[in-house]
């Protein structure tokens, strides 16, 4: 049941199973967060066993890991953003797949040490998506708790050839219903269970030049009062709260370094298992 924590033990493929900040400020990134959903932090290596790798901050809800806060990496300045991994079985066969379905490759796979092996592709409209390849690192190890990986939804120009690569790469089912925001959507399922969303930019937003964007969604307890609480903590209000019908209720925040980020508290009948 979705009201009490879940522990994972492991990800089916084309399974949303990593989250990762990435931040030109992580003491600010780590700070906010801490407020907004209680996250602890354990120190760990980027590239483990590679000598003086950069240091990551693992973000921690009792136990368990909930994702990762790290510096940017080549372009130290670029805007804070949050991602998510992808679990394969296979990273190579994945990778080896994504020329066949008119994607390209931004990182060839590479071992992580006994964490896993990641690599990462990008679809034909330039969406990246990161595939890993777990071994001992699994990804996340709680969900439907506040400060939790919930959703993902992709915002981008040519949503049919994205939906149809993800789907296609990933070995996923497809449905549809509205966007988060208004529009219509596609959703990538993975047997009867809903993984992400992927929904076509508005013109007049894709007409400014915006690009192509993921929205990584946090479960919550209280979405006006994570709100309120970002605002307070140097945080920018995107789109105010409003009910989803089926969802629940949403809003849409940025950090104090740009990242953005959804907040859902679940409609309580829409909790299954």
């Amino acid at each position: 049941n979705r009201n009490r924590q879940v522990k994972i033990e492991s990800y089916k493929q084309g399974t949303p199973c990593w989250i990762c900040l990435g931040t030109p400020d992580v003491d600010s990134g780590k700070q906010f967060y801490s407020t907004l959903f209680g996250w602890e932090y354990q120190e760990a290596e980027m590239f483990p066993g590679v000598p003086d790798s950069p240091v990551v901050f693992n973000a921690k809800i009792g136990d368990e890991l909930a994702g990762v806060i790290a510096p940017n990496l080549g372009e130290p300045d670029a805007p804070a953003a949050w991602a998510f991994n992808w679990a394969v079985d296979d990273v190579d066969e994945s990778v080896e797949k994504t020329s066949e379905l008119g994607g390209s490759v931004t990182t060839p796979p590479m071992d992580m040490a006994d964490q896993g092996r990641v690599a990462v592709v990008a679809d034909p409209n330039g969406n990246d998506t990161i595939l890993w390849q777990a071994k001992e690192h699994i990804g996340a190890g709680v969900m439907f708790e506040h400060g939790t990986f919930t959703w993902a939804q992709l915002i981008t120009r040519n949503r049919s050839e994205s939906t149809s690569f993800d789907r296609e790469l990933l070995g996923l089912g497809h449905d549809s219903g509205p966007a988060p925001g208004g529009g219509y959507n596609d959703v990538l399922m993975l047997g009867d269970e809903p993984m992400v969303g992927i929904t076509e930019m508005a013109e007049d937003v894709a007409a400014q030049g915006t690009p192509n964007h993921w929205i990584i969604y946090f479960h919550v307890d209280d979405v006006d009062a994570t709100v309120e609480l970002a605002e307070s903590s140097g945080g920018t209000t995107i789109m105010v709260p409003n009910q989803l019908a089926h969802i629940g209720r949403i809003a849409v925040i940025s950090d104090p370094q740009g990242a953005m980020l959804g907040l859902v508290t679940p409609t309580e009948h829409e909790h299954h298992d």
